[in-house]
């Protein structure tokens, strides 16, 4: 009976490494893939500011939306800083609320890549539009002061 038994656990663990390796073979599990920075869309403008780099590197404006994407290396963004990106025309604040609105990715070591989006459906705007993207890295200790980073692009309106 024990014997069976033995057999049985023998049988079950080898059928799962069979299925483990099976999988990872032919691709049916999630691994991790290496995240990269997408394309940019733009000319790719820098700044440093503090031993903090930050790199504009995608802008576009449709009817209905701003997106902006960018780079930021040399900081520790949510537990040190917290990252507000604001959308200006004109001297005219057109962000909706303080924050990026978007998605961020962590590509290394104090090493982020970052995505904002603005809903502007209800905001007529010129086209070409001059937009001020005005980055802000806000830290959670309230000793430091805020480290911010300006540029400045004109963007065609792009169809929906």
């Amino acid at each position: 009976m024990r014997q069976k038994r033995i057999s049985l656990l023998v049988l079950i663990v080898g059928l799962l490494i069979l299925g483990f390796l099976a999988a990872r073979y032919f691709g049916w599990t999630n691994t991790p893939k290496e995240t990269s920075i997408p394309e940019p869309n733009i000319e790719i403008q820098t700044q440093i500011v503090e031993d903090t780099t930050f790199a504009l590197r995608y802008a576009s404006y449709t009817r209905d939306e701003i997106k902006v994407g960018y780079e930021i290396k040399g900081i520790t963004i949510l537990k040190d800083y917290n990252i507000v990106c604001k959308l200006i025309n004109n001297k005219k604040d057109i962000t909706a609320s303080d924050t990026s609105g978007g998605g961020l990715v962590k590509m290394g070591e104090n090493h982020y890549y970052l995505t904002g989006m603005e809903n502007i459906s209800k905001i007529v705007l010129p086209d070409p539009l001059i937009l001020t993207v005005e980055i802000t890295a806000v830290p959670t200790d309230s000793r430091l002061e805020p480290i911010t980073a300006s540029f400045e692009l004109s963007l065609n309106k792009e169809k929906n």
